[in-house]
C-alpha cells in the first residue's frame, strides 16, 4: 500500500503460502483521493509514509508536520498539556483513545521490550493507533525534555476522517496499521 501512494517501486517479495483472494487498489486512484483530502487526513498519510521508509534518517528537511490548518483552526476544542522531562505519557498495553501533536521537546517512542524506536520533535504526532480504534497501545512514550503536547481525541479524529472520500479512508487506515507493524518490527530488532 505505502509503495503505491507513494509512487515508490516495491522493495519487497511476498510468497502465497494458502489460497487467497487480493483486492488489487489503483496507485494513482488513491494517490488522487488523498491528494483531494482535507489537512488531516493527507497529514496523517504524508507522516505515516515518512515513517513507514524511515525518511527522517534520510533526510531531516523532509519532516512531516501537522498543518497549521488544522492545529489553529480546532485550537479551542483541543487540549494542550505540559510533561516535565522523563514522564511517561503512555505505556505499552494503556487504553489507546487519542493521539497526540509535538508543540514543544522530544518524546522517545519505545516497544513493549523497552527498545527504542523513534525519537519525535516539534511539529510530530504519535500515537495514531488511536484512529484505528486499537483497544491497547503497542508501545511507550516517554518524554525526552519538557514537552507541550496537544491532544487530539479519538473522535474528533474519526469525525476529520469520516469528512473523507472511502478511498482516502481506506488508505489512512491500512497506512496507520502497516506504520503499527513496522514500529513492532523495528522495537524487536
Amino acid at each position: 500500500m505505502a509503495e503505491s501512494i507513494a509512487s515508490r517501486i516495491n522493495e519487497y517479495d511476498f510468497v502465497v503460502n494458502t489460497d487467497l483472494r487480493l483486492r488489487v487498489f489503483d496507485g494513482a486512484l488513491m494517490r488522487n483521493h488523498v491528494n483531494k483530502a482535507g489537512v488531516f487526513a493527507r497529514t496523517i498519510v504524508r507522516y505515516s509514509l515518512k515513517r513507514i521508509f524511515d525518511d527522517a534518517k534520510k533526510d531531516a528537511k523532509a519532516s512531516i508536520v501537522f498543518e497549521d490548518e488544522f492545529i489553529y483552526k480546532n485550537y479551542e476544542d483541543l487540549r494542550s498539556v505540559e510533561f516535565a522531562a522523563e514522564t511517561q505519557i503512555f505505556k505499552a498495553g494503556a487504553e489507546s483513545d487519542k493521539m497526540y501533536f509535538i508543540e514543544k521537546g522530544q518524546v522517545a517512542i519505545n516497544s513493549e521490550q523497552n527498545k527504542h524506536i523513534a525519537t519525535l520533535g516539534v511539529g510530530e504526532c504519535f500515537g495514531e493507533g488511536a484512529l484505528m480504534g486499537a483497544a491497547t497501545r503497542n508501545a511507550s512514550a516517554v518524554t525526552e525534555t519538557d514537552a507541550e503536547l496537544v491532544i487530539i481525541e479519538r473522535e474528533m479524529a474519526e469525525q476529520e476522517l469520516q469528512k473523507e472520500h472511502p478511498m482516502t479512508w481506506l488508505a489512512t487506515l491500512l497506512l496507520l496499521k502497516q506504520v503499527g507493524l513496522m514500529n513492532q518490527f523495528r522495537g524487536k530488532r
